[in-house]
């Protein structure tokens, strides 16, 4: 067989301690077809083979990241005010400010992070910071760890999030001593709130399209999700089917489907379990990447 493309001249990590080094790299039909030598790769050149003198480049296999929520990230950096993470309140609420001002009154404006661990900053009552930048807006900020949300005024009464609003079971609505909400939801409670900023089917096949160029950029190829709802599966998915996603993809964890009932009370998970066991194996996220063969089923519904 004659490879289709030929890379040589370069420094090769192969990954394997009795040769880590090679010369050469030769692939065909888009797989590995052989590592070795110039010598020994050029003797795989045929008439239609590219060849690429990469003049002592370094290569290495695609990295795979085990842990990476690839559309939180992406839709912060695409849909969202983001300041970074090194950013204090005071230039957050400048950004929310800004962005405020571009919208039509009631829009909602998702944003972040802030620091939990920073809480005292925002005073007895968090949501009147965040009333004074966008008092017109409905405003949700999600904090460094993704485990609270602070939101204004506007926000809290949009969520119908009162007073005599319970705590669900594994949250918090934080309170002031008069019993009033102060804007700061942590754990599930958030749940109130997210369905809120949740993002378009289009904003978030946008967003996946910005994740792929991101970890192509940085040599990662693979990652695994530790956690996504049923738009995030589905955004996935589809961007896989129409081949925009040059990535393999791990199954999330089962802690996902226990935030997914927390969202839905109805506790049944049917439309969660369609994302995550589609017809077709085609259809699914997890894909046969350069060591990793055989398509991985989703073991955590029951």
């Amino acid at each position: 067989m004659h490879a289709d493309l030929i890379l040589t001249n370069a420094r090769i990590r192969t990954m394997d301690t009795a040769r880590p080094f090679a010369e050469a790299i030769a692939i065909a039909n888009g797989r590995i077809l052989a590592v070795g030598s110039a010598g020994d790769i050029a003797a795989l050149a045929g008439p239609g083979t590219r060849v690429h003198n990469l003049h002592g480049r370094a290569v290495m296999p695609g990295l795979i990241d085990s842990h990476t929520h690839g559309l939180w990230g992406a839709t912060r950096d695409t849909l969202e005010v983001f300041t970074g993470f090194a950013s204090s309140h005071a230039q957050l609420l400048d950004a929310i400010r800004d962005r405020a001002a571009t919208l039509p009154p009631g829009t909602w404006i998702a944003a972040g992070p802030w620091k939990l661990h920073l809480r005292p900053e925002l005073g007895a009552r968090p949501a009147d910071l965040l009333d004074k930048a966008a008092p017109d807006h409905p405003v949700a900020i999600k904090d460094i760890t993704h485990h609270a949300i602070w939101l204004n005024s506007a926000a809290l009464a949009a969520a119908g999030i009162t007073a005599s609003t319970p705590n669900p079971e594994g949250g918090e609505i934080e309170r002031d001593i008069a019993g009033q909400p102060t804007g700061i939801l942590r754990e599930t409670a958030m749940a109130l709130a997210l369905p809120f900023i949740a993002h378009s089917p289009e904003n978030l096949a946008k967003a996946v399209r910005h994740m792929v160029r991101y970890f192509n950029a940085q040599g990662i190829t693979g990652f695994k999700e530790p956690m996504a709802f049923e738009p995030d599966l589905r955004a996935y998915s589809q961007s896989r089917r129409r081949g925009r996603t040059d990535l393999a993809h791990g199954r999330p964890s089962c802690p996902t489907i226990a935030l997914w009932r927390r969202v839905h009370p109805d506790g049944n998970p049917a439309g969660l379990a369609r994302t995550l066991r589609p017809p077709a194996p085609e259809n699914r996220l997890c894909q046969a990447v350069s060591g990793w063969r055989r398509p991985q089923p989703y073991g955590c519904l029951p």
